[in-house]
């Protein structure tokens, strides 16, 4: 029972000392997920928001975390490469329904999206733990490749998502103009 007690103030201190930007962004892609577990009506432009944040993520982990070596390159690309046409997949079953006039897109909910969330940000949480614990993880090809491809995962899967759902929007063609009779 000590043992978990001490797991649990670490955690708590873990999060206690780290900087609030990372809380505050998976606060805001929790509650993006969380919206998104239920059928909603959305800008076009808000497809942009999840595949910037984790784009940006990766590129930063990737620029000042890990060195940028050609494996973990290849394995962040084909990772996300990979989800990328799962989530196109994905989307391209999923109902919606466009109004270009409105600039808006109806979509279905779906957990999948809170899900990649959650579990990203779990694996940043506990790739970071263990460098915090054995800092020479971080020149470890293995231990930098698995954390570069987890990244690839959810940006893939974002990216992919949001290509095909903008891809939809732009081929419905705007409701015509009816003229005042």
């Amino acid at each position: 029972m000590r043992r978990a007690r001490e797991e649990d103030a670490d955690l708590f201190d873990a999060l206690a000392q780290g900087s609030l930007w990372p809380v505050l962004g998976f606060l805001l892609l929790v509650a993006l997920g969380a919206r998104a577990t239920r059928p909603r009506t959305i800008r076009r432009r808000q497809l942009y928001i999840a595949p910037s944040v984790f784009l940006f993520l990766s590129v930063n982990q990737l620029l000042h975390t890990y060195p940028a070596t050609a494996g973990a390159l290849l394995a962040w690309g084909g990772a996300a490469l990979l989800a990328a046409i799962g989530g196109w997949r994905l989307a391209g079953r999923a109902a919606i329904a466009v109004d270009r006039r409105a600039g808006r897109i109806a979509l279905p909910g779906s957990w999948l999206a809170l899900l990649v969330i959650v579990t990203a940000f779990a694996a940043r949480f506990y790739f970071a733990e263990r460098m915090a614990a054995e800092p020479a993880l971080r020149t470890v090809p293995l231990f930098y490749t698995e954390a570069l491809a987890v990244m690839g995962l959810a940006t893939g899967y974002y990216l992919g998502r949001a290509e095909c759902f903008l891809r939809r929007y732009f081929a419905t063609p705007p409701a015509p103009v009816l003229a005042a009779e």
